[in-house]
């Protein structure tokens, strides 16, 4: 069973990259898909955690929870300002989770039954897809929206501290995502082999998880400025549903 999930995920990615090069030739329909799965993801996540919060079950504290609503918002409306930094939330939480189940499939299995693991392959497999889509097809992005993504990064953490604080979500049991865990410091004791590191060190361990990402979104800069078409799409966001009205 782990092969044949490894085996599917692999060939996914390796699909994904393949339908994102063959698009390049067209930006009406990439931008189509762009919004099409970024509008359905972003009702699918809002209906799902308003539910899950009543319920008191699953609260929206993981860094892909926070990209769902990252890259729902920023293209639906069409802020292409923004799109590197979509890009780079959706395609980091798409990669983080393909690695774990290459890496430790049994972590899945556990934590995740039937449906919500097929939910959660499906869900992270769109951000994955999003993420690819954005910085291949859709437009160059230029420097200054690296500074907007550093910015960006930072208001996920700050968003993350408070629920880590518990100034919002007081319910919530925070040992259960992986995203505060990094956040208190918790997976420094796999490096230092104690969970009793001084606070200095779980600063600096933040510090180093946040220059991660941020040299992670360096670089979907860098391949975009090789591999991206240079027209960047006319049609964006709202923009692609008021052209098909105009068009039927």
């Amino acid at each position: 069973m782990d092969f044949l999930y490894r085996f599917l995920l692999i060939l996914l990615a390796i699909l994904f990259v393949i339908v994102c090069v063959l698009l390049r030739k067209h930006k009406k329909i990439s931008s189509l898909t762009l919004f099409i799965l970024s509008l359905s993801l972003l009702i699918w996540k809002t209906h799902e955690f308003a539910i899950n919060i009543t319920k008191n079950s699953t609260f929206p504290l993981e860094f892909s929870h926070i990209s769902y609503f990252v890259v729902g918002i920023i293209c639906v409306i069409g802020i292409k300002s923004l799109y590197l930094f979509a890009s780079s939330s959706v395609f980091i939480s798409g990669v983080g989770y393909y690695l774990t189940f290459l890496i430790n499939p049994s972590i899945m299995f556990e934590t995740m039954k039937g449906n919500l693991l097929t939910k959660a392959i499906i869900s992270h497999s769109i951000l994955l897809f999003i993420g690819i889509l954005l910085f291949l097809d859709i437009k160059k992005f230029k420097f200054k929206e690296y500074i907007f993504t550093l910015i960006g990064f930072l208001i996920i953490y700050i968003y993350g501290y408070l629920g880590l604080t518990r100034v919002i979500f007081k319910t919530a049991v925070l040992e259960n995502y992986v995203f505060m865990n990094f956040l208190s410091g918790y997976y420094l004791s796999y490096i230092t082999k104690t969970v009793d590191n001084p606070l200095i060190l779980k600063i600096l361990f933040v510090i180093f998880t946040y220059l991660v990402l941020s040299f992670v979104s360096l670089g979907i800069y860098y391949l975009n400025k090789k591999f991206s078409r240079d027209a960047d799409s006319k049609i964006n966001g709202l923009m692609t549903f008021k052209t098909l009205l105009k068009k039927y």
